[in-house]
């Protein structure tokens, strides 16, 4: 088992100024999305929030619970969170800036573990991820992204480098991975496989099993109250979120990796052309590789995984780590001309144009501190009685707003928090409560008429009896907009005027019947 050499003084002193400095980068280019998070975000948030109140890992207190989360060792921290009142939104974006401080640092071992010493390469490869936009904004945007690429980084840095006296912990870390995301179990039997295959060529004996008794050891007991919870093996994000077969889902998510241009293409070819130059720590160097294609593997599999390519940011730190690499190895002139091929990597991932489109994608999906929608969800909260539901495609930002007190049915065809039985889309008949307390409707421009932009909104709304008042329109984010509606009977008073963008469903306080 190889280990990385110890350093000087001197040289811990330039690697923490290393990773200061790269550091102080990723702030710094994620300082422009620091007020805005991604509305996915909050179904966790919600999830932690029933949690913490005593309620279960649940969307809805006293249902049937569904697993609608992918990330469940985050959603247990943001428990933490709601249980010692830190707010949750500024609790998310602290813990997503730390985790990516961390991976930054783990890219630093990892290039070291891979080079065998520490060298040159551990200095850059911090550098190399800090430049890259998806990183940065993936560090702000309220979800999982910087937790999963340390948790993979580190993962791999303890299988290459851990001393042998430490196989066992490093065994729990390599087995945490899939804590954050399910995917992270494979790359924890990916390390498992080639460390047992590297100590069987070698004749180590000692502690053989040290690896695969830290991955039963964390997943057993998860897996065993998954089943007992959920009775299912996998998050029901699996079936809610799965592919419509190989080619038409590449298809699809190529709408996302468009955007970035020929950044995605030139990383594969730089952590290609970082394996031919690895020749003295190839097979290390095939592994990290490996790993990383087949995390892109999985992300080209999954259906809407907005915002853009935030899955793709754990096998960018991989490839990160692996192509600073071999500067710790190559002599004086392979290393300069490695270095312009850095460079010019880092170079596109600056690109302004590059940088601009995808922080417009962030904004997207993503909502801003205090909007109009998590003004009309506390509205909500203050109202309506203990009990009532709420009729949305939002299973997010709204639903969390509005406080578990509320049950949501979320009107999506791929609801995370509805069963999809066969992969199948969600029938909301078998959900949808009659005349719930609260009605939101969809609309695409902040003063368009109705119809509403999905017909789901419509084939609901038709099926009500009851009348509505409407409390008028709020802002999602840059092309969504929210029709609320309550049951008239409620009385419940119409939106802030802060929170209102417009009247363009109905006059303000209008009652109306389905029908209309």
């Amino acid at each position: 088992m190889s280990e990385t050499t110890s350093t000087a003084p001197t040289s811990r002193a330039r690697l923490a100024a290393a990773w200061a400095a790269a550091t102080a980068w990723m702030g710094w280019r994620a300082w422009p999305t620091l007020d805005t998070t991604v509305d996915d975000a909050f179904i966790s948030a919600r999830y932690a929030q029933q949690l913490a109140e005593g309620s279960g890992l649940v969307y809805n207190a006293g249902e049937p619970p569904v697993e609608g989360i992918t990330n469940l060792a985050w959603t247990l921290l943001l428990a933490v969170v709601h249980l010692i009142g830190v707010d949750v939104r500024t609790a998310m974006l602290g813990m997503g800036l730390v985790f990516g401080a961390a991976t930054l640092a783990m890219v630093m071992g990892l290039a070291s573990a891979i080079a065998g010493k520490v060298g040159p390469g551990t200095l850059v490869a911090p550098f190399i991820l800090a430049a890259h936009p998806a990183f940065a904004i993936s560090s702000t945007n309220g979800l999982e992204t910087t937790m999963f690429a340390f948790a993979v980084v580190a993962a791999c840095w303890a299988a290459l480098a851990c001393p042998e006296r430490w196989r066992l912990a490093a065994g729990l870390g390599i087995g945490a991975v899939g804590l954050v995301r399910p995917e992270g179990l494979a790359v924890s039997f990916g390390l498992i496989a080639y460390d047992g295959l590297r100590r069987a060529m070698q004749g180590h004996k000692k502690r053989r099993f040290a690896f695969v008794a830290g991955l039963v050891a964390m997943q057993l007991p998860i897996l065993l109250w998954r089943l007992w919870t959920y009775g299912q093996w996998l998050p029901n994000t699996f079936a809610a979120k799965g592919g419509d077969g190989w080619f038409s889902q590449l298809d699809a998510n190529f709408h996302y990796i468009d955007r970035y241009g020929q950044l995605w293409p030139a990383a594969t070819a730089l952590a290609l052309l970082a394996l031919v130059a690895s020749r003295r720590h190839l097979a290390r160097s095939g592994l990290v590789l490996a790993l990383s294609l087949g995390l892109v593997l999985v992300a080209l599999q999954v259906n809407l995984w907005m915002p853009g390519g935030r899955l793709f940011v754990p096998p960018l730190a991989l490839v990160c780590a692996l192509a600073a690499a071999p500067l710790s190895h190559l002599v004086l002139a392979p290393r300069v001309i490695w270095c312009i091929v850095l460079l010019a990597f880092t170079g596109m991932s600056l690109d302004r144009t590059l940088v601009g489109k995808l922080r417009r994608q962030d904004e997207i999906y993503s909502v801003s501190r205090g909007s109009g929608i998590e003004v009309a969800g506390r509205h909500m909260a203050e109202h309506a009685p203990s009990g009532s539901w709420l009729a949305t495609r939002d299973a997010g930002v709204l639903a969390y707003y509005a406080g578990s007190a509320i049950h949501v049915a979320e009107l999506h065809p791929r609801a995370l928090t509805q069963l999809h039985p066969d992969g199948k889309a969600s029938r909301f008949q078998d959900f949808m409560p009659n005349d719930p307390a609260f009605m939101v409707f969809t609309v695409r421009k902040w003063k368009g008429k109705p119809p509403q932009s999905y017909g789901a909104d419509g084939r609901v709304w038709r099926s009500f009896t009851a009348e509505y008042a409407y409390l008028g329109r709020v802002k999602m984010h840059h092309h969504r907009y929210y029709d609320v509606y309550a049951r008239a009977d409620l009385d419940i008073p119409p939106l802030p005027k802060r929170a209102v963008v417009s009247y363009a469903g109905h006059q303000k306080g209008t009652v109306i019947r389905h029908a209309e």
